[in-house]
């Protein structure tokens, strides 16, 4: 008999073969809990922040659950399964997304999605982090960032919260409307003149991208 219910992924036999003792017959794949990989786009994975944990247990303790619907991405008004997301791998720098994974396990009576099967998943997570977000390089020591005011550098003293990836969550000290300047800078002076390189890419909450006259390529 088989130890668990699942799904045959394979058959390693013909009908009516012949078989001998501790030859395999099938794979099985146990659909008890099942973990579904979703890519995350950083700027989105980043308003998921309160709950970038598992919801219980180990290091996640404390935080707040990311629920996940699943439905089938070639099926309308097809079954839809619920989930959580369990874990974030570590980013990919290439494609800039977060790998989440979901973990779905059925509820009783309920069929599992086919092992293999395409998804749409929708996450939901707690309240999105006031912001706003910093590059880390742009925070130097002591808590300093550097900004634009009326076109010449100013040097303010930050509060940080929250770390995600490359990006910093200032939560006194900035405004949402503050240019930061995120390119290197030398030896930076406050009241030096400054000049804007370009609005560049930015992050959610992030200010303006913009450079002193000390900075290196942007």
């Amino acid at each position: 008999l088989v130890p668990v219910a699942g799904q045959i992924a394979s058959v390693a036999v013909e009908p009516h073969a012949q078989v001998a003792p501790g030859q395999t017959l099938f794979t099985l794949h146990d659909t008890s809990r099942l973990e579904i990989p979703v890519a995350v786009p950083v700027s989105r994975a980043l308003l998921l922040a309160p709950g970038l944990r598992a919801p219980s247990g180990g290091a996640g303790a404390g935080r707040s659950r990311i629920e996940a619907t699943i439905t089938p991405s070639a099926v309308v008004g097809g079954p839809r399964w619920s989930g959580t997301v369990q874990r974030f791998e570590p980013i990919d720098a290439t494609a800039q997304t977060v790998p989440a994974v979901v973990e779905l396990a059925p509820r009783p009576g309920e069929d599992p999605p086919p092992v293999g099967l395409f998804c749409s998943v929708e996450l939901r997570g707690g309240p999105a982090l006031p912001g706003p977000f910093v590059p880390r390089a742009a925070l130097y020591e002591g808590g300093v960032v550097w900004t634009v005011q009326d076109g010449k550098l100013a040097a303010r003293r930050v509060e940080t919260g929250a770390a995600f990836g490359d990006w910093v969550e200032v939560r006194a000290g900035l405004e949402g409307v503050d240019e930061v300047i995120v390119s290197p800078l030398e030896r930076p002076l406050p009241g030096e003149p400054a000049r804007r390189l370009g609005a560049g890419a930015q992050g959610p909450g992030a200010a303006a991208r913009a450079a002193g006259s000390g900075a290196g390529g942007a």
